[in-house]
């Protein structure tokens, strides 16, 4: 009976009633990117220690869902130091976190990607790291398919390569072992780019993020938008079927916050649209 709201890298929380009532407001909580996971008991959150700043440590939180009291907070280790937390996700009987850690080693902006496990009391159940042969790397997004699996969706770098990040998709086990793993060959323009997914109701998957368009001739000649949104479609086990930009000749900029699927095949995307000044003329 009632939905949620947060922001992070340092947010809050707002549980509202149907009708728009505040039910309950937390404030000044150093949250991670996609902090809230709700099922029919309790409300979990992961951010950064709030007393340590997340220097070395992410925490995992549970609410009661009632109540709205804390149930117990739990605290885990990274590698180095807490960057990115991005999403907390139930999955039948285990709660995952979703980590980049600065895995502190010789190469610049090194980033690894960690998956915390733990049980429904937050009891630390195993670790799993990903894309340590990479130069650098962000998770933006974690999903459960439809076959109870973790699905990430990310952004690397080689580390023969200074420049550019590609996208990726990557399919794990409930145990951490890589069933799948798509990387996209389209150097992306910012390191920060963010990538949004779901799976659709066959099992393939949509990504979507956007690219550098700035010096083609096709964008300059009809006046698109020079960053556009590209969607990827990927089969159920990984393997690109279609792709597509999504051109107007309206705005200057457009920029997703993320992906929602809606009845059978239909989807959202929301963000904001940032419009191209009038010809004066």
């Amino acid at each position: 009976d009632f939905f949620s709201i947060a922001n992070g890298v340092q947010g809050g929380l707002i549980v509202v009633s149907e009708v728009g009532d505040t039910k309950v407001k937390f404030e000044n909580m150093d949250l991670g990117l996609s902090p809230v996971s709700v099922d029919e008991k309790s409300i979990f959150l992961v951010g950064e220690n709030p007393l340590t700043g997340g220097d070395s440590t992410l925490f995992l939180s549970r609410l009661d869902k009632e109540s709205l009291t804390l149930d117990w907070i739990k605290e885990y280790s990274v590698s180095v130091q807490a960057t990115i937390n991005s999403e907390v996700q139930q999955i039948e009987d285990k709660i995952y976190i979703l980590n980049s850690n600065n895995a502190g080693t010789d190469m610049v902006n090194q980033r690894e990607i960690m998956l915390v496990k733990t049980d429904e009391e937050g009891v630390l159940q195993d670790t799993y790291f990903y894309n340590r042969d990479k130069r650098t790397t962000a998770g933006f997004q974690m999903l459960e398919s439809g076959d109870n699996q973790v699905i990430l969706s990310n952004i690397f770098s080689n580390k023969d390569e200074v420049t550019g990040v590609y996208s990726q998709v990557l399919k794990v086990s409930q145990e951490g072992e890589i069933i799948w793993n798509y990387e996209g060959t389209e150097r992306l323009d910012n390191g920060a780019v963010p990538t949004w997914a779901i799976e659709l109701s066959d099992g393939r998957i949509l990504q979507t993020y956007y690219v550098d368009r700035r010096s083609d001739v096709d964008f300059i000649v009809n006046n698109w938008f020079p960053e556009p949104n590209k969607f990827i479609w990927l089969s159920a086990e990984g393997d690109w079927i279609q792709d597509k930009y999504l051109l107007t000749d309206k705005s200057d900029f457009l920029f997703y916050y993320g992906l929602k699927r809606g009845q059978e095949d239909y989807f959202y995307a929301y963000g904001y649209v940032e419009s191209l000044a009038p010809d004066p003329g």
